[in-house]
């Protein structure tokens, strides 16, 4: 169950755990908009960010969700469990709910992405799998995580996208390139604009400023680089 107008980083997460559930159990799990998690009898997962207010309603101040609610940071999310049939998710923010769901997967199964080639995975298939769920908190160690491979290839490989952000990368390179745009906002991923090593050629460009502000560029064995690669 999720908000109406829940985000599009929370709706994709929602398809993502309804696509780990298919999988693992052969089972169709549908996706509810803004249904009443206390009225529904069958298993609920609840996804939402700790405004949400399908949320809202199990968050009081004070009671045991609250205090974990005021722990999360950054991308960070919890995990609680009220009564035999409803497990909550709750993000910090839209790419914390995304991060809960695929946590959740790899800490109460045995589900593994392989590699990045055509969803390939590892795991059992279990039409009666049970969780034992107990409540938890997860933040992450750092804000920004990511792998710096080849910018080409991370933008135009929806696969290995796809597999970074399930390993928890919050990021990935080509943050300026609109061709990936709606993969990032998916995915609830840290923009960026350009890149570190664009700085030279975007945002101080050598032609502007190599002469006049040498002191801008690389410091290489005593001389500023001005012309060629000066990252």
């Amino acid at each position: 169950a999720i908000d109406t107008n829940a985000p599009r980083t929370v709706r994709f997460a929602a398809k993502e755990l309804q696509n780990y559930l298919r999988l693992i159990t052969t089972a169709r799990y549908s996706i509810q908009y803004n249904a009443d998690p206390k009225s529904w009898k069958p298993t609920m997962f609840v996804l939402g960010t700790k405004e949400c207010p399908i949320i809202k309603q199990y968050v009081t101040p004070g009671s045991s969700a609250g205090k974990m609610v005021k722990e999360l940071k950054d991308d960070g999310y919890c995990v609680l469990q009220r009564g035999a049939n409803k497990i909550l998710i709750i993000g910090n923010n839209p790419r914390g709910v995304l991060n809960g769901v695929h946590r959740f997967i790899y800490k109460h199964t045995d589900f593994i992405w392989v590699r990045p080639y055509k969803e390939l995975a590892i795991y059992t298939e279990n039409p009666n799998l049970k969780l034992a769920v107990r409540d938890y908190v997860d933040n992450p160690k750092f804000r920004l995580r990511g792998w710096g491979a080849n910018g080409k290839l991370a933008q135009r490989c929806e696969e290995y996208f796809m597999y970074v952000s399930r390993l928890g990368n919050n990021w990935a390179p080509g943050g300026s390139d609109p061709s990936i745009l709606g993969r990032e906002l998916d995915h609830g991923f840290i923009m960026e604009f350009g890149g570190g090593h664009n700085m030279s050629s975007r945002w101080l460009p050598k032609k502007k400023y190599g002469k006049t502000n040498p002191e801008f560029y690389m410091l290489i064995n005593g001389k500023r680089r001005t012309e060629g690669r000066t990252q």
